[in-house]
């Protein structure tokens, strides 16, 4: 399964698995006291828990280098959450691949 996610929270492409619906097609936190960078995306039905996650930054500058690094924990059993940061390790929207393999 897999998502790659714009920083703005909006999905570029996923795998049929992605929960579009319960996420109003948006990855991105935006209730009151999150934090930049911070993302949720579900896979409901399936659950994920036991499952092993992984989410890099993608580089999104032509012929350049994107720097930065990310996180994952799980919200539920069917949700994984990204926290992306900046070089300096500043929390910072940033576009994110993530893949989950059961």
């Amino acid at each position: 399964m897999f998502a790659r996610v714009n920083a703005d929270g909006t999905f570029a492409a996923v795998s049929p698995s992605v929960d579009l619906e319960g996420t109003g097609n948006k990855a991105k936190f935006t209730f009151p006291g999150s934090l930049p960078g911070e993302y949720q995306v579900g896979f409901y039905p399936t659950q994920v828990q036991q499952c092993a996650a992984v989410a890099t930054v993608q580089n999104t500058a032509f012929l350049g280098h994107t720097v930065g690094f990310a996180t994952v924990g799980y919200s539920s059993s069917y949700q994984v959450t990204v926290q992306t940061f900046d070089a300096s390790g500043n929390p910072a929207d940033m576009a994110f691949d993530l893949i989950v393999m059961c």
